[in-house]
This record gives C-alpha cells, sequence and structure tokens, in this order.
C-alpha cells in the first residue's frame, strides 16, 4: 500500500490516525455525555448496563488509537517480509501481490 506521494506505511498509518483523531475523541465525548446523563437520570435499572456502555466506549476508543494501528503496521510488516531489525530496508522496493 503507498500514496500517490511514495510515503511509507507506517507514514500512512500516522497521518490516517491524525486525520481521524478529532472525530473518533468527539464522537466518543458526545456518547459518553449521553451515557452519563443515562447513568444520572435512567434510575437503578439501568445502571450496570449504563456502566459497562461507558467502559465499552472508553476501551473502544483506546483501542482503535493506540492499539489498533501498531498491530496493524506489525501485520504489514509481517506480511511484507519486514524484519523489525532492519532498518535499511527501503519499502519503496516491495511490489504488491
Amino acid at each position: 500500500m503507498r500514496a500517490k506521494s511514495g510515503d511509507s506505511y507506517q507514514t500512512i498509518i500516522n497521518r490516517s490516525i491524525n486525520q481521524t483523531l478529532n472525530r473518533t475523541l468527539l464522537t466518543s465525548l458526545t456518547t459518553l455525555l449521553v451515557i452519563v446523563v443515562l447513568m444520572i437520570f435512567g434510575g437503578i435499572a439501568i445502571n450496570d448496563f449504563v456502566l459497562l456502555m461507558f467502559l465499552g466506549v472508553v476501551i473502544g476508543t483506546y483501542s482503535s488509537i493506540f492499539i489498533a494501528s501498531p498491530i496493524v503496521a506489525l501485520w504489514h510488516r509481517k506480511i511484507v517480509g519486514i524484519k523489525e531489525t532492519d532498518t535499511n530496508f527501503d519499502e519503496s522496493k516491495v511490489v504488491e501481490a
């Protein structure tokens, strides 16, 4: 996978995270605001459900920002065959299958 400008895969992932970070955080914060309102005014019957929703949104946001992209980068390195210690590897010479 290569951008039109010939950027490396790591640069593409970094740029993608930077472009979607604001949207991800705003969506999560809006959802958390509604969940907090439900926690306050929802009553005892849904408190357990709302607590799990709160934890799910927080963990999901964290994992989509900080865990998913390194896993995708490592996965790409494994598929392409780049060794972790290979710092001189020129990714521009990789031919897509």
